[in-house]
């Protein structure tokens, strides 16, 4: 009984700690099986994942030094710079701009402290961003004009190639 209580709470954690945006249907299916037959089991399930959600997730911990992070990564204090060299300092400033703007349009709505950050830097300290979503868009749109064209192609080629079947068919006859 021991080893599987050890077993849910090992299978619980594996589920929590996923990346992926939904749990292993088997995984799902094997903490189903190991709760369905005993209190104690469905008791220490419940228990883990109420301890689990207790926890600080990366989300908060991000969020409690974005300050810090942004400072790190963006370099916007003149008191504390990006560390050299600059041409790698530059990349990873870039790339600070660019996640903290996923991270505006993902989060934003749900934590003011990204919002705050992302205005502050875009709109006080003027820093250039991307502009991903209109990027987005605009790949969007190219991607659709390009399958437009592509299916038109292949509309003339089969109406030609339909227009010259009668032809084609006489070549390729017997006499």
């Amino acid at each position: 009984m021991e080893e599987e209580r050890g077993k849910v709470r090992a299978l619980i954690e594996m589920a929590t700690n996923s990346t992926e945006r939904e749990v292993d249907p088997c995984l799902l299916k094997a903490i189903k099986y190991v709760v369905r037959y005993s209190d104690p089991e469905l008791r220490l399930a419940a228990q883990t994942l109420m301890d689990l959600m207790k926890r600080d997730h990366s989300q908060d911990l991000v969020i409690e030094n974005l300050d810090q992070l942004l400072s790190l990564s963006v370099g916007f204090r003149r008191n504390l710079p990006l560390p050299a060299p600059p041409a790698i300092a530059t990349i990873l400033r870039a790339k600070a701009i660019e996640f903290l703007e996923k991270w505006n349009a993902t989060f934003g709505v749900h934590y003011r402290q990204i919002r705050l950050g992302f205005d502050y830097l875009k709109n006080t300290l003027r820093f250039h961003f991307p502009n991903l979503q209109a990027n987005a868009a605009r790949i969007q749109q190219e991607r659709r004009e390009r399958e437009i064209k592509t299916k038109e192609i292949l509309r003339n080629k089969f109406e030609t190639l339909g227009q010259n079947l009668s032809t084609i068919k006489e070549e390729y006859s017997p006499r």
